[in-house]
């Protein structure tokens, strides 16, 4: 199977650089990373890519790799959200780790000031 990554940037000469990592390939669980540190912060959008309703997984780990929070966001057939993550999730308010997205979906995150490099599930 073919898989990669799209990385998209931004820059203009007024502001930091902006980065996205987009993950390519058939819809199922997908690895993101997150940075909320240093004024940094994280966002995410997760799109449902099935016919019908979908529960959708999140497991969040901190960089130690210790689980620090777990829920399941229902999404309407070609649904989305998108949030801040420490806006959804404040245990990740001002930390770094890892974020784990289970279903048939499409996710992407952004964090403004730097790269954000997506990891691939395991």
């Amino acid at each position: 199977a073919l898989s990669g990554y799209a990385v998209l940037t931004y820059k203009d000469r007024d502001s930091p650089p902006q980065a996205a990592s987009i993950p390519m390939g058939a819809a199922g669980p997908v690895a993101l990373a997150f940075d909320n540190t240093a004024g940094f912060e994280t966002t995410l959008a997760v799109a449902n890519l099935s016919a019908t309703a979908a529960a959708i997984g999140v497991t969040l780990w901190d960089e130690a790799g210790a689980v620090i929070g777990t829920e399941t966001l229902t999404l309407p057939p070609g649904g989305h959200r998108d949030f801040a993550m420490p806006g959804q999730w404040a245990v990740t308010a001002g930390k770094r780790g890892l974020l784990r997205v289970q279903g048939p979906v499409a996710a992407v995150a952004l964090r403004m000031g730097g790269a954000m490099v997506a990891l691939p599930s395991q």
